[in-house]
């Protein structure tokens, strides 16, 4: 029996199947990013579930090919409070990193519940309901956590193949012996495609149709490449993110592009036998067709042509028409409550990655656990004057003023937040983004400025959740128009924390916020 669903009184693992519980957080998924948020929500001491499609943790990965290493030394892929438990420089098979999930989610005890498949994710008012089976779940917060490779991309002719033909995707395809005689097509020449036909080209003719992706100079596993990993991770975990322009610049691009060949470089494909061959792009007689008119007459047809996610079952409109979520680092702003993690540059270029992941755990872990405590201080504020503040009622009436926030320890988290927020844009972009403050009956107000309307809107997101209990937040494209809109709430101006100039040329960086970072 699975240790993380050992029945003992109180655990929320082993609630009755068919019971409506309530926990302030759900994680759907419980691979490396489920675990990894688990492991932050219960330092912080919340309240929370993970539920996991597989009957064990760590099945996704056992589940894969069985030759497959990972891309990345096991010095980065750990998750947050656990090495990998290997030789630094070594690249952990798929088993190795399958029996590390298991034993992190033993060692802090993580509320794991294995088997269990979610159905639908709605909303009931203020609520999320989670479905699952015959079970039904209220919580606060759902963190969807289910990975970026749910389904494999497989064309749409892939269905006029002939019977006969196997057709395998990574996710099928364990080894070679499972195979019959003949040929085999490996559509797709990335890492996987060019490891699985360098592998089957032992035992059988073998093509690889696709464009070259070109390959890393340096051998995994060289002395180059122990010299060279750790600047590059610090700069693909720390450099290319969300937060920089670089990151901004190459994150389209990185979420389109096949990367270079790893392990196996296309002089060694040529060695074993592999035929590189153009696109495959349809079918002729039963018989898939190259795009140069092309048939193969081949017996096993490979698809590692890439994964797309699965979220048909979240009912809840927060995706483009793409079916991809929108949201910034993970939060989704239009749904307050709901968040991302674990997909392919989330918020950086390792934000997929086994040691990358914990990053935007942590992120998001601390946002769940402010909009609560945020919750908690609203509750208690009404509780203590018998009523909602809001535009005609100040917060506390012995300290109306901006710069007497009902929680002084808060208003310093505020201003750093701000603050940092203000101080990384102005780098980028040296005329945005500004924070103006001011008072309206005895209210403080915060106004947002930027010109850009992605980053206000992302800025405005990030304040309005954790701080609209306390202060009425407003944003504009201009100082012009943010010293309008005070105007017309009947607000009184009180200071600018950072930024531009304003339209009379006068330096606006002070004020009651106190200047930038």
């Amino acid at each position: 029996m699975n240790r993380q669903a050992t029945d003992h009184k109180g655990d929320p693992r082993t609630a009755p199947a068919a019971a409506t519980e309530r926990f302030e957080t759900v994680i759907v998924g419980g691979g490396q990013a489920g675990l990894a948020i688990g492991y932050h929500l219960a330092k912080r001491g919340r309240r929370f579930v993970i539920l996991d499609a597989s009957q064990r943790t760590g099945d996704s990965w056992r589940q894969r090919w069985d030759s497959l290493h990972l891309f990345t030394p096991a010095r980065y892929d750990g998750l947050p409070g656990m090495p990998f438990p290997a030789p630094a420089f070594s690249y952990p098979t798929k088993d190795q990193v399958a029996d590390y999930l298991e034993a992190y989610a033993i060692r802090f005890d993580l509320p794991v519940r294995s088997g269990v498949r979610v159905d639908r994710v709605s909303r009931d008012g203020d609520r999320y309901v989670v479905a699952a089976g015959d079970s039904r779940i209220l919580a606060d917060h759902v963190v969807v956590a289910s990975g970026a490779h749910h389904k494999p991309r497989i064309p749409a002719f892939a269905a006029d193949l002939d019977p006969r033909i196997l057709q395998l995707d990574p996710n099928r395809y364990r080894d070679p012996s499972q195979l019959p005689a003949g040929g085999v097509l490996v559509v797709g020449a990335g890492n996987s495609g060019a490891e699985i036909a360098f592998e089957v080209s032992r035992t059988h003719p073998t093509w690889l149709s696709g464009p070259a992706t070109g390959h890393i100079p340096i051998r995994t596993g060289s002395k180059w490449d122990r010299l060279l990993t750790p600047p590059f991770w610090w700069f693909v975990s720390r450099v290319l993110t969300v937060q920089t322009p670089i990151g901004r610049k190459a994150r389209p691009k990185a979420l389109t592009t096949t990367s270079p060949l790893e392990r196996v470089r296309p002089k060694e494909l040529a060695a074993a036998g592999v035929e590189r061959v153009p696109r495959t792009v349809g079918v002729r007689d039963g018989s898939p067709m190259l795009e140069n008119g092309r048939v193969m007459d081949v017996a096993t047809v490979l698809w590692c042509t890439g994964f797309r996610p699965d979220f048909t079952w979240i009912d809840l409109p927060v995706f483009d028409q793409d079916g991809t979520p929108a949201h910034h680092r993970g939060v989704v702003g239009s749904q307050p409550g709901l968040y991302f993690v674990g997909l392919w540059f989330l918020s950086a270029f390792t934000s997929s990655l086994l040691g990358g992941v914990g990053n935007d755990a942590g992120y998001i872990a601390e946002q769940i656990a402010s909009h609560q405590h945020d919750g908690q201080r609203q509750a208690a504020a009404r509780h203590q004057s018998g009523g909602s503040p809001g535009p005609d009622r100040p917060w506390n009436a012995k300290h109306p003023t901006p710069s007497r926030s009902p929680n002084s320890a808060n208003k310093t988290v505020l201003y750093r937040m701000i603050g940092a927020a203000v101080g990384r844009a102005q780098r980028a972009r040296p005329h945005g983004p500004a924070v103006m403050s001011g008072v309206r009956m005895g209210t403080p107000v915060l106004l947002l400025v930027d010109d850009d309307p992605a980053a206000l809107e992302a800025l405005a997101g990030d304040v309005g959740r954790r701080f609209g209990a306390d202060y009425q937040v407003l944003a504009e494209r201009s100082p012009v128009a943010a010293l309008a809109a005070l105007r017309r709430l009947g607000a009184v101006a009180g200071g600018c924390a950072a930024g531009r100039r304003a339209a009379d040329g006068r330096d606006e960086r002070r004020g009651v916020l106190g200047g930038r970072p």
